[in-house]
């Protein structure tokens, strides 16, 4: 939606003032949507979906991201590490 709203052609479209709807038989309703304001609705849901996808992608996933994971091979790793430097230590 962002991509419709900043893109050449709908910031061309966005200076057209004329309405949007058409009734019919060479009718037309000049009460209704114009252009212009139909790009400034897409423009401001196009923001309010930039929000929404931080709060997704950083507030959502921060518990995701800091969440303990059990490494068996890692606390392994440094526990031999440890007894490594201990050994070194006593010679």
């Amino acid at each position: 939606m962002l991509a419709g709203a900043t893109n050449p052609m709908g910031r061309y479209c966005a200076f057209n003032k004329s309405t949007v709807e058409y009734k019919g038989d060479y009718e037309w309703d000049f009460d209704g949507m114009t252009y212009q304001s139909e790009h400034s609705m897409m423009f401001g849901l196009a923001i309010v979906q930039l929000l929404f996808w931080f709060i997704q992608c950083y507030c959502c996933c921060l518990p995701l991201i800091y969440t303990p994971v059990k490494d068996d091979a890692h606390t392994a790793k440094k526990e031999h590490k440890k007894y490594e430097k201990e050994i070194k230590k006593q010679q």
